[in-house]
């Protein structure tokens, strides 16, 4: 890990944070794919950002954790547990592939995630079907093990219940939080331990989330929300769309 990948991902988790400050979500969406063209493994990739919203993720979790239904939260965490194995393996083929197919991968994933949040408007309900919880941990479980974008599946399933802002929230950070040892062990034990070195990095980072947040409040005070939020998803699909066609467009 050279000092200019540290400096790159300094300023890779302050322009994830700002993303994610004016458009909701998009921490991971932004800085995976981008670490990559920093020269990450993929599984460095996802560990350094995992590490870098660890500590973010704990202390909004203390401030909405009577609102968790911890059964509910359990039962979602245990299949996404089940799952990350298997979008290891895919992860495990991505890199095996060599980088230009990793970042292909990798940006294919991440516009397809994209447009599915983009199109698809779940109706809020009461309640959903149980087979909703199983559908929506085994996609965020195999997504979090292949490329560490488990959250848009949490995103709408949460969406299509009737939640109060501070419940919505328990419920993402909540599952945020019981994944996380979950994504280390494993990727430990599939690529080495060495991950730590960039879930440390990540960990070290924290601060950088604080200084993209402050910027994205200052930026969605003076602009109009709306405005801003599109220019933030339009930043990813610039980035997805980049990764996807950056073999092709390379061998042109």
């Amino acid at each position: 890990m050279t000092p200019t990948q540290i400096v790159g991902a300094a300023l890779i988790v302050v322009g994830g944070s700002f993303v994610q400050t004016i458009a909701g979500f998009g921490m991971g969406l932004f800085s995976v794919p981008l670490l990559l063209y920093l020269g990450f493994p993929l599984s460095d990739a996802v560990a350094l950002a995992v590490g870098a919203g660890l500590v973010q993720l704990l202390i909004g979790l203390r401030t909405v954790h009577r609102e968790v239904a911890w059964r509910e939260a359990s039962a979602m965490a245990l299949i996404q547990a089940l799952f990350v194995p298997v979008g290891m393996m895919g992860m495990q083929l991505l890199e095996d592939a060599g980088p230009a197919r990793v970042k292909q991968g990798v940006g294919a994933l991440l516009f397809t995630v994209l447009a599915v949040r983009q199109f698809w408007r779940p109706v809020p309900r009461d309640s959903l079907p149980r087979i909703w919880t199983v559908i929506a941990g085994s996609v965020s479980g195999t997504l979090a093990g292949l490329a560490g974008m488990g959250g848009p599946p949490l995103v709408l399933y949460a969406l299509a219940h009737r939640y109060s802002i501070d419940r919505y929230r328990a419920f993402l950070w909540s599952q945020f939080a019981l994944i996380v040892p979950v994504m280390v062990i494993t990727l430990g034990l599939r690529f080495g331990w060495s991950v730590l070195l960039a879930f440390g990095l990540g960990l070290v980072l924290t601060p950088c989330l604080w200084v993209g947040a402050r910027i994205g409040m200052r930026v969605s005070a003076r602009w109009e929300v709306a405005t801003v939020q599109r220019i933030a998803v339009g930043l990813l699909y610039v980035i997805a769309i980049s990764g996807a066609l950056g073999p092709w467009l390379a061998a042109r």
